[in-house]
């Protein structure tokens, strides 16, 4: 054994007294930490530099607890990493102390070897005396083996407890690694909080001169609200008037309105009320042209042409105008002033034809108003002239009433006797025809279902070879979907068989048993009566054959549907739950993507 191998067996060894030591330390760390190891936290730990004390003094603006947390949190891992210091150099001691040991019990061994060695030599020299020297030289042998022995298993213990120590070792470094990633990254935090703070006490600042100047605008919109206040009141006193006055003008056409009623009363002045109604209700007189009218004459308006007539009081002719020359809409008149002062007067070409084109539009729409009324007059008229000619039929209308009163008699008549012949065609026919004809339709029916059953066959096989066709983007969605479908069709194929069976087997019995029947009867009636006389069949027993054929037809029918509904809620079900299969799938990638 080398001096090198013997070292780093006894190195293993002080390690593993060193994790028995640390083992004892983390089950009651107080026989470990006395008062000489303890570590005393700084009172001013100034972390922050010369920003945190700045921090300090401006504690209106940024909350502290940040730093305070951080310095207490730093204290915490500086007295771990003194007490990891202190046990770290306990290991190291009783490492070296160890390894000393170690070089001692090899120089003890190294001593004894050479002892034996010389002892050997001595016994070889000394062949005479190896009978009574033999003894002691086992007994050195045996105590050589049981040194080695011993030697050996004290290597290996020292060993195991080295390898022990070293990774004891390694996760104290991990820890020291980790607590200082942790102490950098309180580092940073402190940091950026400091940052932050300088940030906000500028942002106070800030806000500090937005304030200011808030309060002066505050200010200004103040003496700006005073004046607006005061401008209100103003306005709220020409607002009262203003309603005052559109009260006084409500009232004044109310007053128009009730005159203009007064006046389609009378038979001189019908015309005018009529044209004050096609202009709105709303006319206006035209003050300032100089145009004599039958009014300003004091004459009657009997005339309706502009000429001069004589006054029956003043016998002297006079030219008059028509009074419903001088009243136009007041629309009008308002478009016509406000045209003006919109142009200051001033009229060209363009201008002129504008103002005839809207005048022209007002005028338009006073003949629209006059022939609406004149339609509604005349509407009337004829509904009322319709009412005369109801209540004072024609001759001809009574002889066309008369008609249809006999035709209608004739009619019923027929109906009557064509219910009576239907209710009678049981007499007419043969027994049992009735039953047969039933079954005829029966049969016809369930050819059309095997039919429609065929072309929906069809329809599937075709959207099966489309869907086989089409290129789904999820291979798992695709082979779902089209083993459902493949099912569905073989299921729907296979009961439209076994439906196609049954009916006709219900058939085929049903021909033997009529055959039967008739066999029998014939039988029964050529005995009886005779040979050549043939007797009816029992209506009673071709009813009960025909019930029990339609019966068996029925319920295989409604078998046949409740098996069809059946696997369409199946295959609906199948489908939701493979559509939530697929959604599930695809929520799960997407949720690995985004993890990645």
């Amino acid at each position: 054994m080398s001096r090198q191998a013997y070292q780093d067996q006894q190195g293993q060894f002080g390690g593993n007294a060193n994790f028995q030591k640390q083992q004892d330390y983390q089950e009651n760390p107080a026989r470990f930490t006395g008062s000489s190891n303890q570590q005393t936290i700084p009172k001013n730990n100034n972390l922050g530099g010369p920003r945190a004390n700045q921090g300090q003094s401006t504690g209106n603006f940024a909350n502290q607890e940040p730093n305070y947390q951080g310095n207490y949190e730093y204290a915490q891992v500086d007295q771990q990493n003194g007490i990891l210091r202190q046990r770290i150099r306990e290991l190291e001691d009783q490492l070296h102390r160890s390894n000393q040991e170690n070089d001692n019990l090899y120089n003890r061994l190294t001593l004894t070897e050479n002892e034996l060695s010389r002892t050997k030599e001595i016994l070889l020299k000394m062949g005479d005396t190896a009978g009574w020297k033999g003894a002691q030289v086992n007994d050195l042998n045996n105590r050589y083996h049981e040194l080695a022995s011993g030697h050996n298993q004290f290597l290996e213990n020292a060993r195991s407890h080295t390898y022990t120590v070293q990774r004891e070792l390694e996760h104290k470094d991990n820890e020291i690694k980790r607590l200082k990633n942790l102490l950098d990254e309180r580092n940073d935090k402190l940091k950026v909080v400091t940052v932050t703070q300088e940030k906000n006490f500028d942002r106070c600042l800030t806000l500090d001169k937005e304030i200011q100047n808030l309060q002066e605008e505050n200010q200004k919109l103040r003496r700006d609200l005073q004046q607006k206040s005061h401008e209100l009141d103003m306005s709220k006193l020409s607002h009262k008037a203003e309603g005052t006055f559109m009260v006084e003008v409500e009232h004044l056409r109310g007053d128009v309105q009730r005159l203009l009623d007064m006046l389609r009363n009378t038979e001189e002045y019908k015309e005018f009320a009529d044209i004050a109604d096609d202009s709105s209700h709303s006319i206006r007189y035209l003050k300032d042209i100089k145009a004599r009218t039958y009014v300003d004459a004091k004459c009657h308006t009997h005339c309706k042409f502009i000429r001069p007539c004589q006054c029956p009081k003043t016998g002297e002719n006079q030219w008059v105008e028509d009074e419903k020359l001088l009243w136009v809409p007041e629309e009008a008149f308002r478009f016509a002033h406000e045209f003006r002062l919109k142009y200051n007067g001033e009229l060209t070409d363009t201008l002129i034809e504008q103002l005839l084109f809207e005048l022209n539009k007002i005028w338009s729409k006073r003949e629209q108003r006059l022939l609406k009324r004149v339609k509604g007059s005349a509407a009337s008229e004829t509904a009322s002239l319709r009412r005369q000619l109801a209540f004072n039929p024609t001759y001809d209308e009574h002889q066309a009433k008369v008609t249809i009163q006999r035709l209608q008699n004739q009619l019923k008549q027929a109906y009557k006797e064509n219910r009576e012949a239907f209710a009678q065609r049981e007499r007419r026919n043969p027994p049992g025809t009735h039953y047969v004809n039933e079954t005829l339709k029966i049969n016809k029916e369930l050819h059309k279902s095997k039919k429609r059953s065929e072309q929906q066959n069809d329809v599937l096989k075709k959207k099966v070879a489309n869907m086989e066709l089409h290129k789904y983007g999820d291979h798992a969605q695709k082979a779902i979907f089209m083993e459902g479908a493949q099912w569905m069709t073989n299921k729907i194929l296979s009961e439209i068989d076994g439906l196609q069976q049954n009916i006709n087997s219900h058939a085929k019995q049903f021909h033997e048993k009529q055959e039967q029947l008739l066999f029998n009867n014939e039988k029964d009636a050529s005995s009886s009566f005779g040979p050549g006389q043939l007797s009816v069949p029992d209506p009673n027993l071709i009813l009960r054959k025909c019930d029990w054929f339609l019966e068996n037809v029925d319920q295989d029918i409604y078998t046949f549907k409740s098996k069809v509904q059946q696997l369409n809620r199946h295959s609906e079900k199948d489908m939701i739950d493979a559509n939530q299969a697929v959604k599930t799938i695809q929520k799960s990638k997407t949720a690995i993507i985004g993890t990645f």
